[in-house]
């Protein structure tokens, strides 16, 4: 089993963005240095590196990954990640374009098949052991889709079979992979964690000036 990793960090991130317009001179009470990257949640600093980078750290770090795609439409992402970032020039088009964009890639250069991996970059405190042990127990269940979840509850990271290759490549809009999941649950595995920190995204300022508050 061959697996390539897809890291998903082409949004706009304007509720992030938004919320610091609203917010600035509150946000700024918490935070002694200027805030520069607001208007990229990406590129927010979060723990000393950037948003995205704590997703790209672990992934690079796991042994069971075949091959990585980042897809970005930032160019300090693209100019810092050369080697393995896709430019995503229409990020309008939702997230299934950026799906669209990492299975390409993937395969642009490959003749083998490979299951694909989606994460989010926005999950600063997913942890590399949760990877290491989702990969482990997917490979042990013989479905062709694994979600991590919380409570039961489907989250990401999901991996996915090339059996399910054509119908992600069908995505339209700002519609993710989950609807796929949604119509072969017959064919998922679950892998439980228990700390829902770690399953977090982030969508605005607050929230994750908040969480780090709560961290220290």
């Amino acid at each position: 089993m061959k697996i390539a990793a897809i890291l998903l960090a082409a949004g706009n991130g304007s509720r992030f963005y938004q919320s610091y317009l609203e917010n600035e001179l509150q946000i700024n009470k918490y935070k002694k240095n200027e805030i520069e990257c607001c208007k990229n949640k990406m590129l927010y600093q979060v723990r000393g590196k950037a948003m995205y980078e704590h997703t790209l750290d672990i992934i690079k770090a796991q042994t069971q990954i075949d091959k990585i795609v980042l897809v970005t439409q930032y160019k300090e992402i693209l100019e810092k990640e050369p080697n393995i970032t896709v430019k995503n020039d229409n990020s309008e088009k939702g997230i299934s374009h950026s799906i669209h964009l990492g299975i390409e890639a993937v395969n642009y250069d490959s003749l083998s098949s490979y299951y694909y991996l989606f994460l989010v970059c926005d999950q600063p405190f997913l942890k590399a052991t949760t990877i290491e042990h989702f990969i482990t127990e997917f490979k042990k269940s013989n479905k062709g889709i694994g979600c991590v979840s919380i409570n039961g509850e489907m989250k990401n990271p999901v991996i996915f079979s090339p059996k399910y290759e054509k119908e992600l490549l069908l995505l339209k809009g700002d519609v993710g992979g989950k609807k796929v999941v949604k119509k072969h649950l017959d064919d998922v595995f679950l892998y439980e964690v228990d700390n829902k920190e770690e399953l977090e995204d982030f969508d605005t300022l607050e929230a994750i000036i908040k969480k780090e508050g709560e961290s220290l």
